[in-house]
């Protein structure tokens, strides 16, 4: 399809409210903070020091002093001690990051719509949308990767839709697909989730060199650092998954098979059934109501993305963590939005004969949703300041008084990202990111004061 450069207007306004929501919040934050450039999570600290103590000292660990599996998004904090170590240590290039990331996600979601013929005022309409509900500026300030998880996971799936709906695509199409098959768990392990679904869909229609490749590639990072971990003396999933995420320990044969069988018991636990039992029955009922409008849309290389969507959607919801932005669900409510925007302003629209049942199913589905996530999303970006402050008020500061009187001593710590950016101490860490003792006992359920006394006194 040819692309209108006249319309690029649309890119233009985007960008402007994009950049113009994070210069606000970003004056604000600095107001509140006294000139300091401050993240609104403590998590992005973690990544910071691990990345610094990559860069200075070649150690993967929140301290110099040992390795540490902390980190749960690998090439976020690969791509950081990368640039550490070329321009050297600094706290602003998480927030400089997020800014390219959220602008390729406004660009390549504007020519996946352009290439589905999407108008450019129903365009802008999704870009905006993409800001505001994401929300794309608060994820920016968390200093993590979730910004380039989206565009990750929107570059995958037109992907996806592109090889598989077309058999004339070219290699290179193929090629790019199974690159960021195997980005997608580097940057969440959640991502694995997509990349294999795609894999399945590719040997349901018989394309088994495909999917071959996908899997192994997504699933080969996952592999490999788990096996440096374990040479490590630590799990083979980061602590971050095993402390919040509720995944086994797995190190030996018999408790691989038993995340085997949690993974299959979780894709079979009763939401998703009803989940999926309720999408069929209101799936069949439109078709058989509304007939050339399901058909159009499943003719259409958009299937192939609302089919991957879903799929992931109720697989996801078996591992789903929750946060005061919904940081670990923002990719899916991003896809969400350019997926159905695609289809009402692709599909529904244009009918203007559309019955009433129709359209309160609309309402029902993409309206009310997209409602709740635009006034989440506006609340989210209204407390971006105030979520800095904390930080400032509380670790910001605790770090600046380690780094003074506690340098190279022994240190228990909850939150461990900006005291260990901050500082250099020998660092217990009591909630067990960062501490393979810990997180044992914690996980064993035998964690007490007797056991920090003990672990701390040996440093």
């Amino acid at each position: 399809m040819k692309i209108n450069f006249r319309n690029y207007y649309v890119i233009f306004i985007a960008l402007c409210c994009l950049f113009l929501m994070y210069s606000i919040l970003s004056y604000l934050s600095f107001k509140q903070n006294n000139g300091h450039l401050i993240y609104s999570l403590d998590d992005a600290y973690i990544h910071m020091a691990m990345a610094k103590n990559l860069a200075n000292h070649g150690v993967w660990g929140v301290t110099k002093y040992e390795f540490a599996s902390s980190s749960s998004s690998i090439l976020w904090t690969g791509i950081l001690a990368f640039i550490y170590l070329i321009s050297g240590v600094n706290q602003y290039l998480p927030i400089i990051l997020n800014l390219i990331f959220a602008a390729l996600v406004i660009i390549t979601s504007y020519f996946i719509l352009v290439r589905f013929g999407i108008k450019p005022v129903h365009n802008l309409i999704i870009l905006l949308s993409l800001i505001i509900v994401t929300p794309l500026p608060p994820l920016m300030f968390t200093g993590l990767e979730h910004v380039l998880h989206i565009w990750v996971s929107i570059m995958f799936i037109y992907l996806f839709a592109e090889v598989l709906s077309n058999t004339k695509t070219t290699r290179k199409y193929f090629m790019w697909l199974v690159f960021f098959a195997a980005l997608l768990p580097l940057i969440r392990y959640e991502g694995i989730f997509l990349a294999l679904i795609a894999a399945v869909i590719f040997a349901f229609r018989k394309h088994w060199f495909k999917s071959a490749m996908i899997f192994f590639f997504s699933l080969l990072p996952i592999f490999v650092f788990g096996l440096i971990s374990i040479w490590n003396g630590w799990s083979f999933f980061p602590n971050s998954l095993l402390l919040k995420g509720g995944f086994p320990d797995v190190t030996t044969l018999p408790e691989f098979l038993g995340f085997i069988t949690h993974v299959t018991a979780s894709m079979f636990s009763p939401k998703i059934i009803i989940a999926v039992l309720i999408l069929f029955v209101v799936t069949g009922f439109l078709f058989h109501r509304y007939k050339l409008l399901i058909r159009n849309i499943f003719r259409n290389q958009i299937s192939f993305m609302i089919v991957l969507f879903a799929a992931n959607l109720f697989l996801y919801a078996a591992y789903s963590r929750s946060g005061w932005t919904y940081r670990y669900q923002s990719f899916l409510v991003a896809l969400a939005i350019l997926v159905f925007g695609i289809i009402l302003f692709r599909f529904v629209v244009p009918e203007v004969r559309l019955g009433m049942f129709l359209k309160y199913c609309i309402i029902v589905f993409i309206v009310i949703p997209f409602c709740y996530f635009a006034y989440s999303g506006i609340l989210l970006i209204s407390n971006t300041p105030r979520a800095t402050t904390n930080i400032y008020e509380q670790q910001y500061f605790m770090g600046q008084f380690l780094n003074k009187y506690y340098t190279g001593k022994g240190v228990a710590l909850n939150d461990i990202g900006t005291s260990n950016y901050y500082s250099d101490i020998r660092c217990v860490d009591l909630w067990g990111l960062s501490s393979i003792e810990v997180s044992k006992l914690k996980r064993s359920g035998s964690f007490d004061e007797n056991d920090v006394r003990r672990i701390t006194k040996k440093y």
